[in-house]
């Protein structure tokens, strides 16, 4: 993964990546961003208050076959508050 002189994310080799593929890559590249910024806040105020984090209707966005566990975790690793909203 890595960010072009815009500021976006990319698969080195210009993969081509299915939709549910590519969801999958987006929000691991906005896990990423969060883990990094989340360092620099504990360093500059120790009182900051971390925002929940909204999360729509990604297990329909992505192929079955990747496991719910895996994002589940990685969230968990936040140590935020998560709101996970699917369609009924």
């Amino acid at each position: 993964m890595r960010i072009n002189e815009k500021g976006e994310f990319y698969v080195e080799g210009n993969p081509d990546l299915s939709a549910s593929e590519s969801n999958l890559f987006d929000f691991l590249c906005f896990l990423n961003v969060i883990e990094f910024w989340q360092g620099f806040e504990v360093i500059k105020d120790f009182n900051h208050i971390k925002k929940p984090i909204i999360i729509t209707e990604l297990f329909e966005m992505i192929d079955e076959s990747i496991p719910k566990d895996f994002i589940l975790k990685r969230l968990e690793m936040l140590h935020r508050q998560i709101f996970l909203i699917e369609r009924t």
